[in-house]
C-alpha cells in the first residue's frame, strides 16, 4: 500500500505540474494538503499505521514528481 502511495504521489505531482501548469511547488503542496486533510478528517478509514505514514510517504514522493523530467524516472524513483 505504501509503495502504491509513493507511485501515486510522484505521478500525480508530475501530472498536475505538466498538465495544469501549476508549478512544481504548488502541485506538491496542493496534493499533499488534500491527502493529509482527508486522512485527518477520516482517520478511521485506514489502520492507524497507514494513517500515520501515508502523508509522509506522499510528500516524499511528491518531491520526486517535482524534479523528474521523464515519466519512466518517476516509477523507478518512487518505488
Amino acid at each position: 500500500m505504501l509503495y502504491l502511495v509513493g507511485i501515486i504521489g510522484s505521478t500525480a505531482t508530475y501530472y498536475v505540474n505538466a498538465r495544469y501548469k501549476q508549478g512544481a511547488v504548488r502541485s506538491s503542496a496542493l496534493l499533499t494538503l488534500i491527502v493529509s486533510a482527508f486522512l485527518s478528517f477520516f482517520p478511521q478509514l485506514l489502520s492507524k499505521y497507514l494513517t500515520q505514514y501515508i502523508p509522509a510517504i506522499f510528500i516524499g514522493a511528491s518531491f520526486i514528481g517535482m524534479v523528474s523530467k521523464t515519466r519512466s524516472l518517476l516509477i523507478l524513483a518512487s518505488a
